[in-house]
């Protein structure tokens, strides 16, 4: 659940950056905020596909 306590941080640097996090940055937060995200949106569809 590493995804669900880092989306507070992910939305700060959304706001702070305007644009997504990327998984080919060069910035290591980034990278693990870009990978998180990911698997927010894959939990996400999953949870809908399941109702």
């Amino acid at each position: 659940m590493w995804p669900v306590i880092l989306y507070p941080k992910i939305k700060e640097f959304i706001a702070n950056n305007e644009r997504l996090p990327e998984k080919n940055a060069t910035d290591e937060l980034e990278v693990k905020y870009a990978y998180a995200l990911a698997q927010l949106r894959d939990m996400r569809a999953r949870r809908e596909q399941d109702e």
